[in-house]
């Protein structure tokens, strides 16, 4: 077998070139995949433990369709912001959307701007082997903001009930988002007038 460090989750490509030695490397993962010793997520991706505690999803939607990061609600529940846990993974791509079921959950990538994709943006050490790419809280409420539909928001008033109420989000925590951030995101984003009424809400607060 070649010479590679296989890592949970692996694409395809790399387990035929791990088992390029064994002469018919198609076969051989077709006979893992067969006797389950290794777990298909979607086309082209495979899962070597599918234990959750040996793989992360948020690593996976960085991986499965990209450049992307996790963000929206997805990253506003993961950092303790939002009371519900949410049902998809969501991301961001400055490339078209895109929607994926797969074996392990569903993965939305929705569209931003390309001046504002690293904005905002952070590695996050998951564990000592696993890292991927999340919005900082900051990012993914403002990211929240602009791929939500219909939003008739006027003022503070109105945007904070929307969050309180609508989002469940953790309002106490409005006073830590990032002004700086948020002043730049106004003026690169999209959206700018419901940004500039988040960005007076924080300052208010």
């Amino acid at each position: 077998m070649a010479n590679i460090n296989l890592v949970n989750p692996v694409p395809y490509h790399v387990l035929e070139t791990y088992f390029s030695e064994v002469g018919h490397p198609d076969r051989k993962i077709k006979y893992l995949r067969k006797t389950g010793r290794i777990h298909p997520i979607m086309k082209g991706w495979y899962l070597l433990d599918p234990n959750p505690d040996n793989y992360s999803p948020y690593l996976l939607a960085n991986l499965l369709y990209g450049p992307s990061y996790v963000s929206g609600l997805t990253a506003l529940s993961y950092y303790g912001l939002i009371e519900d846990a949410t049902v998809q993974y969501q991301s961001m791509v400055f490339k078209r959307g895109k929607f994926l079921t797969t074996s392990v959950g569903t993965f939305s990538y929705h569209h931003i701007p390309a001046a504002i994709f690293n904005l905002g943006v952070s590695q996050i050490q998951y564990t000592q082997e696993i890292r991927f790419l999340m919005a900082e809280p900051t990012k993914a409420l403002y990211d929240h903001l602009l791929i939500t539909q219909d939003l008739k928001i006027t003022g503070k008033k109105e945007l904070l009930t929307y969050l309180e109420y609508d989002l469940r989000f953790d309002v106490e925590n409005l006073s830590a988002l990032n002004t700086k951030l948020l002043t730049l995101l106004s003026k690169y984003g999209r959206k700018k007038r419901l940004t500039g009424i988040l960005l007076n809400l924080v300052i208010s607060v």
